[in-house]
């Protein structure tokens, strides 16, 4: 089934209804208002306009050169996942760097404590790099999946909202957002979020077999 891309929906009463899911009480205004600033994100990030078809030679030859909008524009229309693959990592890269070496050293360290499982540990390597650079996109979206990892979805979306607020073409970012929309009971949203990946990265898997799996329940069953 082909993925569309969607326009954020949500009511007060669906705000409401992720709420009782959730159980949270206490944080009932606070989490309201960071569901609502994301349903908003969703609709702002939609509005992104698509670049015009481009052949698969011209998508051949990726080199530093190209800026991250350039990138971004090329994995859009990319033929093929071969083709993408590069791209894709290409603009990953762009994703990470930084001009401070500081910086540089923790993300490496933030890499391996994740990998070991040592989230605490890659927590606080996040608090130090976020503190010494807050405009640094990749320091707030690694924050947010560190916080996904421990279970704190609540800091998680806090997290993941700040890194699209400052790139918002952060496929996996977006992605990361539909995972908690769907934490929150907000399966729809989470659809939502997930096609919003899809069109910027079309050959992100996760986000492909994760809205599949919802669009049945959300958009109903093709007769």
């Amino acid at each position: 089934m082909r993925v569309l891309i969607a326009r954020a929906r949500l009511t007060r009463a669906g705000t409401a209804s992720i709420l009782k899911r959730m159980q949270l009480k206490r944080l009932e205004s606070a989490l309201s208002q960071m569901v609502v600033a994301a349903i908003v994100l969703l609709g702002a990030l939609a509005a992104a306009p698509a670049k015009a078809q481009m052949t698969a030679e011209d998508l051949a030859a990726v080199t530093t050169q190209h800026s991250l909008e350039s990138l971004l524009g090329d994995l859009a229309v990319a033929p093929d996942a071969e083709t993408a693959k590069p791209i894709e990592q290409a603009i990953l890269r762009e994703f990470l760097a930084t001009e401070s070496p500081t910086i540089e050293l923790l993300m490496s360290r933030v890499a391996v404590t994740i990998q070991e499982k040592k989230y605490n540990t890659a927590l606080a390597l996040l608090d130090n790099i976020i503190e010494l650079d807050p405009s640094y996109a990749e320091g707030w979206n690694k924050r947010a999946t560190v916080n996904y990892l421990l279970d704190d979805y609540v800091a998680a979306l806090r997290d993941v909202e700040r890194a699209l607020a400052l790139q918002p073409n952060h496929f996996g970012a977006v992605y990361g957002l539909g995972l908690l929309m769907r934490e929150f009971g907000a399966r729809d949203l989470a659809l939502d979020a997930f096609e919003r990946a899809l069109s910027i990265n079309p050959f992100l898997e996760n986000a492909q077999k994760a809205a599949e799996n919802l669009e049945p329940e959300i958009k109903g069953v093709d007769i």
